[in-house]
């Protein structure tokens, strides 16, 4: 039973923290599972068994001496996420816990607790092994231990952090994330005299391209060039839509290594530009042959870098809205056939659900989008429709449009992805330094 006013998980039990009321480090999990809502004792399960084998093999840690805890106190029905309500009410019980132990250091596990302790847009992936000041406490995000269970790849990743924490409490390794050297970065478009320049000031040069709907197929997925960014110096890049014989001059080069990152979309895209590099390295590639660091250029460029970067999807929001309001508008004004019934099973037993027509579904999206606009995802509504239906309108319309770069202003574009290429740029030597650690040779890429 709940033993407590502001549990809010009905059937489960309120399962407090456990360890030394003088603790110096506090783990912080996300909700106790099935195990620990039995037994009313938190990390004791299989990801109790884990984190124990990380403190004692990875971070030599004695797990005893530390205070264990989550930051919802109930376990939530069928091990689904806590919710923002929950955890709301059980962060008071954790924030009055900080206060009485007074730990020194929060291992925070996993996404959730992360970003109750730094934000709501904490990226794990971004910001995992990388000790924070809070607060006058030091935060510390790890992956879930649970995490390496389902899924082994980031087992390496689940190491690295806790030998970070090892490495923290021991004092060997100073607090915060890495300093971006260039704050003020230049990013200009260019003009044949300064594209000339510039391109002959280095051999190595760091390139980003980017495509857009094609006009004459809007909604069928066709793509072409849009821009190609170059950077030769740290904190600089060029943009520019035009002059690929004078950029194909310089990469075709025998003496000039290319740098990209995802080589598999950027190679297509420089051969429609008649842009034949001479000797090409992708940094995508050689973050997974560390088989520790994210393969996402702006999680990889803040972890080596300090360079914040926003996400293509950020960049393209406002425009990929606009584009799924008027892709359903094109839907909803058709008259579809109505569905086959489906046989479902629900806890009563199996029942037939008669199916909706596809447009009386999206005049249901429409009426929830119009009393709360904010609170509708458009394109996760349409998509949570079943695939059968979808494809009868992607046959006719084609796949919902996302934004791109041409549908946003143009300043804010150009500065998006000349630091593309700046963070290519930038993340490449320390890269090359971290293999040549590992005894890794990286060839360089047939284009």
């Amino acid at each position: 039973m709940n033993q407590c006013e502001a549990c809010i998980s009905d059937g489960s039990r309120c399962v407090p923290g456990r360890g030394p009321l003088d603790a110096t480090i506090m783990f912080v999990g996300e909700a106790p599972g099935r195990d620990e809502d039995k037994a009313g004792k938190c990390w004791i399960g299989k990801a109790g068994k884990e984190l124990a084998n990380y403190c004692t093999t990875i971070a030599r840690i004695d797990i005893d001496s530390c205070y264990l805890n989550n930051l919802v106190k109930c376990h939530p029905p069928n091990d689904r996420d806590p919710r923002p309500s929950e955890i709301a009410a059980c962060g008071k019980i954790l924030d009055q816990e900080i206060i009485n132990i007074n730990p020194k250091y929060i291992a925070t596990l996993g996404r959730y607790s992360t970003r109750y302790f730094l934000g709501d847009d904490a990226n794990l992936e971004r910001v995992h092994g990388v000790p924070i000041e809070r607060n006058g406490r030091i935060i510390i995000p790890i992956y879930h231990p649970a995490a390496g269970m389902h899924n082994t790849t980031l087992m390496t990743q689940i190491a690295d952090d806790f030998t970070a924490l090892g490495r923290l409490v021991r004092g060997q390794i100073k607090l915060g994330a890495i300093i971006d050297e260039y704050p003020d970065p230049i990013y200009r478009v260019a003009t044949p005299r300064s594209l000339a320049g510039y391109l002959a000031e280095s051999d190595v040069v760091a390139i980003d391209t980017e495509s857009v709907k094609d006009d004459v197929r809007p909604w069928r997925g066709g793509m072409r060039p849009w821009c190609i960014s170059i950077s030769t110096h740290p904190g600089t890049a060029l943009v520019t839509n035009c002059e690929f014989e004078t950029i194909n001059r310089k990469l075709s080069s025998p003496s000039t290594i290319t740098i990209v990152h995802n080589v598999m979309y950027d190679l297509p895209i420089l051969h429609q530009m008649g842009i034949r590099p001479s000797r090409m390295y992708c940094t995508m590639i050689m973050a997974y042959l560390t088989q520790s660091l994210p393969q996402g250029l702006k999680d990889l460029a803040y972890r080596l870098c300090g360079m914040k970067m926003t996400s293509y999807d950020e960049m393209v929001e406002e425009a990929s809205n606009r584009n799924a309001y008027e892709y359903l508008g094109l839907v909803g004004s058709e008259m579809w056939p109505d569905t086959e019934p489906e046989l479902v099973w629900e806890k009563a037993g199996p029942k037939v659900k008669k199916g909706w027509p596809l447009h009386k579904r999206v005049a249901k999206i429409w009426s929830d989008y119009q009393r709360s606009p904010n609170g509708v995802n458009l394109r996760d509504r349409w998509e949570k429709i079943e695939k059968r239906m979808r494809l009868v309108a992607e046959d006719k319309f084609g796949l919902m449009p996302t934004g791109d770069l041409s549908e946003i202003p143009i300043d804010e574009a150009i500065n998006y992805s000349a630091r593309d290429a700046d963070g290519v740029l930038r993340v490449y030597p320390v890269l090359l330094e971290k293999l040549a650690a590992m005894n890794i040779e990286y060839p360089n890429v047939d284009a």
